[in-house]
């Protein structure tokens, strides 16, 4: 069992564990407005809120 504390940022590189999307279709859901914009982190790098990502992952519809 993995005890180490959930992060604060998310990189992009990482989506594909934390959330199972790709960086590619990760941005094309922030372009539709469909999921959490990334934050400015440095000049050139960007990444995402582990918080926006949990509420967003919270509020998917459940299948059924």
């Amino acid at each position: 069992m993995d005890d180490k504390p959930d992060p604060i940022l998310v990189k992009a590189k990482d989506l594909q564990h934390y959330v199972g999307l790709s960086r590619s279709y990760a941005y094309r859901l922030v372009k539709e407005g469909k999921f959490p914009s990334p934050v400015a982190i440095a000049a050139k790098s960007v990444a995402w809120r582990y918080s926006d990502l949990k509420a967003w992952a919270d509020n998917l519809p459940t299948e059924g």
